[in-house]
């Protein structure tokens, strides 16, 4: 088993790849927008079916407290892929800032010089 100790100061991401999981994430959460309906949706058939007077009303206080937790994890799900993707765009224009000016300043340095080859 090889074991390479990394230096904690190396960060390193793909943007390809942060890109894809951002746009995933905002993919999971437009389909789960249609819980949000279904749950709606549950919860009125319940209170249609419900026999006793006071349970329509129950009903809709058990709607109205859980569709707000509902929204509140989808909001988080379609922020979370908004920021992955930005986080994606942060590599690439960090990679852009840092490339810009390399092959120019590599160009001005002088050969190597390794002074006299000799065979030992």
């Amino acid at each position: 088993m090889d074991v390479r100790e990394e230096d904690p100061m190396d960060v390193a991401g793909n943007p390809n790849e942060a890109h894809s999981a951002g746009q995933n994430t905002q993919a999971a959460a437009d389909a789960a927008n249609a819980v949000r309906g279904q749950f709606t949706g549950a919860a009125q058939a319940c209170a249609d079916a419900a026999k006793e007077a006071s349970l329509p009303g129950a009903y809709g206080g058990y709607q109205a407290h859980f569709i707000d937790r509902i929204n509140a994890v989808l909001t988080l799900a379609q922020t979370s892929g908004i920021n992955i993707q930005t986080g994606a765009a942060a590599l690439v224009a960090t990679d852009s800032d840092n490339s810009t000016g390399f092959g120019q300043a590599q160009s001005t340095l002088p050969s190597i010089n390794r002074g006299s080859v000799r065979a030992i």
